[in-house]
């Protein structure tokens, strides 16, 4: 918020504007200035806002309000699916709110009617007393103790997807990174996910999993993992599928980064995604079983198509795709596997921690399809 001021020096008028804000002392920090934030009557947050269907069950949502309002009121929540290709359990719901009420929350379902239910988004609107109709929006901060705090009400609303995706193996082992949402992205078509930090490990039994997948950074982040290399590496002997996602190359040794044959992790990125895509081994496993791929599959893709790829490749990998940015060489190591006794090693340094959260079809079905091959 922004008050405008007029100074007047002699003859001369100065215009400025003066953003508005509040102190506050914080024990530990000293004194605080924020800026001063006019929210909306109400608010509202919800527990999902990007849904991908790959069958014709329904989804659980929550949807958590906040009024903000000083006096008692009666509120309408609403709500609208922008096609009919979807169903969805909402019902018009009137709530009394209390002056610094606390949040309340709604529940509904929805789920697609058929094979071709096409994209669609479910909106969410409110009526209060007087009968006006304003559009219900979320309430989002950015706050960390080196900027601002940031706050911004973006419009709420839930983007639904259905998407021919097949699942072959479902149950995965999920080893902690630096943090990333692609645990959580896989449960939403179906995969059953065990997350754990690397520590954990240690006793487990790992063949009953289809998949071990480590998340962004893991050997940067948790040096137990160098400890792990000979459990994994019976995993694989026996059949098990090991996939790592990207990590950078600082402080990582071949000591603590073992695989089963060697390669560096390099700076190589693509930054461009629309960047076009190359299967090298179009035949490849990873992409025809369980979903056939091509390069389509691409589209869609946001920020960048990947980072950290692998260099120095030993012969017995294999490279599945080329890319580059414009102006660049065709660049190898995004995606890499090899056989490893009867199972497999893959490493990927393709962005499926942006891709996955932001609903993009052809990174699940991708993911899947390393994820698929089978023991």
């Amino acid at each position: 918020m922004l008050v405008s001021a007029e100074l007047f020096i002699k003859n001369d008028t100065l215009n400025i504007q003066i953003p508005v804000s509040f102190k506050e002392t914080d024990p530990v920090r000293g004194e605080l200035i924020h800026p001063l934030i006019i929210s909306p009557l109400l608010t509202g947050n919800l527990s999902e806002n990007k849904s991908i269907f790959v069958n014709d069950q329904s989804k659980s949502y929550e949807l958590n309000l906040q009024y903000w309002g000083a006096t008692d009121t009666t509120i309408t929540i609403q709500s609208n699916i922008s096609n009919d290709d979807w169903m969805s359990s909402f019902k018009d719901t009137t709530i009394q709110f209390k002056a610094n009420s606390t949040p309340f929350t709604l529940r509904f379902s929805i789920q697609p009617k058929g094979e071709t239910s096409k994209n669609s988004t479910t909106t969410f609107s409110f009526k209060t007393a007087n009968g006006k109709s304003n559009v219900l929006q979320g309430n989002t901060s950015i706050n960390y103790n080196h900027i601002p705090r940031i706050t911004w009400f973006p419009k709420l609303q839930i983007d639904l997807q259905k998407v021919d995706i097949k699942i072959g193996s479902k149950n995965i082992l999920y080893i902690k990174g630096a943090g990333d949402e692609v645990a959580s992205s896989l449960r939403k078509i179906g995969f059953v996910v065990e997350e754990v930090n690397a520590i954990a490990l240690h006793g487990m039994e790992l063949k009953k999993y289809d998949a071990i997948i480590t998340g962004i950074r893991a050997y940067n982040t948790d040096d137990e993992l160098a400890n792990l290399y000979q459990p994994l590496f019976k995993y694989m002997e026996d059949g098990g599928t090991f996939i790592v996602q990207y990590n950078t190359n600082s402080n990582l040794h071949p000591s603590t980064f073992k695989t089963p044959y060697p390669f560096s992790i390099g700076r190589n990125r693509v930054t461009d995604e629309l960047a076009k895509v190359t299967f090298t081994q179009p035949n490849d496993p990873i992409f025809n079983s369980p979903n056939k791929l091509t390069e389509k599959d691409f589209d869609g893709w946001v920020q960048e198509r990947g980072l950290y790829f692998a260099s120095k490749i030993d012969s017995n990998y294999t490279n599945l795709i080329l890319m580059n940015d414009k102006e660049d060489s065709p660049q190898e190591g995004s995606l890499i596997r090899c056989q490893y006794g009867k199972g497999k090693f893959i490493y990927t340094g393709l962005s499926f921690f942006r891709q996955l959260p932001a609903g993009v079809p052809g990174a699940y079905r991708l993911f899947a399809n390393m994820i698929g091959q089978k023991k």
